[in-house]
């Protein structure tokens, strides 16, 4: 082939190949396996510190290994007031029992709740949730959160170095004044302000992404029968990382991640991967063009397919939960993401990249009726964002299983009858505004033929939840293409 270039824009993110030549056809049965390979934030902040990309092992994981794999990457986070990172041992811990039984600051609260319920030590534990020495802005936790997120918590930990005061930010909102506080309001206070930071820990931190990624991971190695054939690996490697990859050169041949996910697995005797599956979520933001055309541009190298999950944002939707209907979308992407949206799909590239939207649900949301906890009185989802407090997961993964069971039907041919839902899903039965019961969609909402054409006429693959059962239906895995083209098409074995 001779030397191309990609273009998006103004940007030339660039190759060795010509990826405008025509892709191979796929072949007969010629025993060639299908490889899955999953880049994902799969240690946290535990397996990366030490280990450079260049040294970093990609792991094949199935049914049999998965705790032994777990193990293996030193699952850890950095969470604000805690001098250490919180270690996951096994998968089991990605639970907030554990949190809440193994982190100081619920420790803390937990003392506070037992003092204040003694008579003999009401008084300590009433001084330190009203003592005024040590001033705390009571949004402080959620900027701990935030900061521990980005990495920028450390300049806000020097503020709460005595624990009490971080303790009285976070209960405070919840006392009500009273000249006389007894001990059963200030409990239930605490009680109250424990319920609330442990969503805030689940929800806003590097937490969810952590246990929304596992738990894909661990629906896609219960749900895929790994053999000789059909294997599924991981790769250990956070968003920041898999950007400052696409952004190191404007030749993706010169990077590491070509290195690791094409090149290697290329040398005589090994096996290319046909799947490129990534947890990261693409925005309408023009640094999310190079994201997507540097995976679109591995799997053209890989003969391959990416897949990768896209936010409703990209067609104009601000949130498909509160407006689902395409006539009520008013977003408008920024001038610059349009234009070099409408380059990247025009590219013959953009046919091996599949943009999954909307998410798909995993597990209930913990409470009293669906998956109570052990150690504390606790319902995830409350009344101010009850949408956004389940754990979704990227919608890429459950394309990436269809095609895996596809694979095990019909081997190569996916020009026959190509998988299209997947059952035994989480249905969470709740109250409407009314108080009646309904089902939860299990892809977020109820969509329309309407809203499904708008989807995929913006470069997305909708997933439709089916109405009143634990499934969702992918009608057809269409590709980010203009006009869309079947995405499986692009696979050559």
């Amino acid at each position: 082939m001779t030397r191309a270039s990609i273009h998006t824009g103004g940007i030339v993110f660039g190759s060795g190949d010509d990826l405008h030549s025509p892709k191979a056809l796929p072949t007969d049965d010629a025993g060639m396996p299908l490889h899955i390979l999953l880049m994902a934030d799969l240690g946290g902040t535990g397996s990366r510190r030490e280990t450079p990309l260049s040294e970093r092992k990609i792991l094949e994981i199935n049914r049999d290994n998965f705790e032994q794999r777990f193990s293996a990457l030193n699952v850890a986070l950095d969470l604000p007031n805690e001098d250490e990172s919180l270690g996951f041992a096994e998968f089991d811990h990605l639970h907030p029992d554990y949190l809440y039984t193994n982190t100081a600051l619920f420790k803390q609260l937990r003392a506070l709740k037992q003092q204040l319920a003694n008579p003999a030590t009401f008084n300590t534990a009433l001084q330190q949730l009203t003592g005024e020495d040590t001033p705390v802005a009571p949004a402080l936790f959620d900027q701990l959160l935030a900061g521990a997120q980005s990495g920028d918590s450390h300049d806000l930990l020097d503020q709460v170095r005595d624990p009490d005061a971080l303790i009285r930010s976070i209960v405070s909102p919840f006392i009500e004044p009273a000249e006389d506080p007894r001990a059963a309001p200030l409990v239930a206070s605490v009680e109250q302000a424990s319920q609330q930071a442990l969503r805030k820990l689940m929800h806003r931190g590097g937490f969810k992404r952590l246990e929304a990624n596992w738990r894909a991971l661990d629906f896609l190695c219960r749900n895929i029968q790994s053999s000789a054939q059909l294997k599924l690996f991981v790769l250990d490697i956070s968003e920041a990382e898999l950007r400052e990859q696409f952004n190191r050169s404007n030749d993706i041949t010169e990077t590491e991640i070509y290195r690791r996910t094409v090149a290697e697995p290329s040398q005589p005797g090994g096996v290319p991967y046909s799947v490129l599956l990534s947890d990261i979520t693409l925005q309408d933001r023009v640094e999310d063009i190079r994201v997507a055309a540097g995976l679109s541009a591995l799997a053209v190298y890989s003969d391959g397919i990416a897949l990768i999950s896209g936010s409703e944002r990209i067609a104009g939707c601000e949130s498909l939960s509160t407006t689902p209907d395409p006539r009520d979308w008013t977003h408008q992407s920024d001038a610059e993401f349009l234009q070099l949206w409408s380059v990247l799909r025009a590219e013959p590239q953009a046919e091996s990249l599949l943009i999954a939207a909307p998410r798909f649900l995993l597990r209930l949301p913990y409470g009293a009726k669906t998956a109570p906890l052990e150690y504390l009185a606790f319902e995830e989802l409350d009344h101010q964002a009850p949408h956004e407090n389940y754990l979704w997961s990227p919608g890429a993964y459950l394309a990436a299983l269809l095609i895996a069971n596809t694979f095990e039907q019909n081997y190569w041919d996916f020009s026959d009858r190509v998988l299209n839902q997947v059952n035994d899903l989480p249905l969470h039965i709740r109250p409407d505004e009314d108080g009646d019961p309904i089902a939860q969609a299990v892809a977020e909402i109820y969509m329309t033929d309407t809203t499904a054409s708008a989807l995929i006429n913006a470069g997305l693959c909708p997933l439709r939840s089916v109405k009143n059962e634990a499934a969702v239906r992918v009608p057809q895995l269409v590709s980010a293409a203009s006009p869309a083209t079947p995405v499986l098409a692009a696979i050559s074995a």
